[in-house]
């Protein structure tokens, strides 16, 4: 077993086991191998995904982006072969659903920690925008509505 803990100047000692008594201004007490590395600080792109305010921004902002893209995919139905059209779409809106759980996977596999804001702001981002078309496209904004 080896392993690291900080210590105020001095404070540690020789003993069995491979205690070392360091010195400097950062004191670090080594037991185990003896093998001391450097702490590094992440700055990398998983770190930056772990910020919960990035996620959750990345997360509406990508909800927003495939709600879009899957209404995008509407418009290749045609009048001239819409057995086409509709396979085209399913296989569009297949791929914004392979998107979006790639999306929630890599965020599991690199920023565990924020999977879970990233998520909520996904399906958030997507219902909230859905909600806002329908809305739009229903006809209640402008207080028209159709009777049957």
């Amino acid at each position: 077993m080896s392993g690291l803990s900080y210590a105020p100047p001095g404070s540690c000692a020789s003993v069995r086991g491979g205690l070392t008594r360091p010195t400097g201004k950062y004191d670090a007490c080594v037991w185990g191998s003896g093998k001391l590395s450097a702490p590094t600080v992440s700055i990398g792109a998983p770190a930056l995904l772990a910020d919960p305010l990035l996620a959750a921004v990345l997360g509406l902002a990508l909800g927003v982006g495939l709600l879009f893209a899957s209404r995008r995919a509407s418009r290749l139905i045609t009048p001239d072969d819409p057995a086409i059209g509709m396979a085209k779409v399913l296989v569009a809106n297949a791929a914004v659903m392979c998107a979006a759980l790639a999306s929630l996977a890599a965020y599991y596999v690199f920023a565990r920690a924020a999977l879970s804001f990233f998520g909520i702001a996904l399906v958030a981002g997507f219902l909230v925008s859905a909600s806002v078309e329908l809305f739009r496209f229903g006809g209640l904004a402008t207080g028209v509505t159709r009777r049957r």
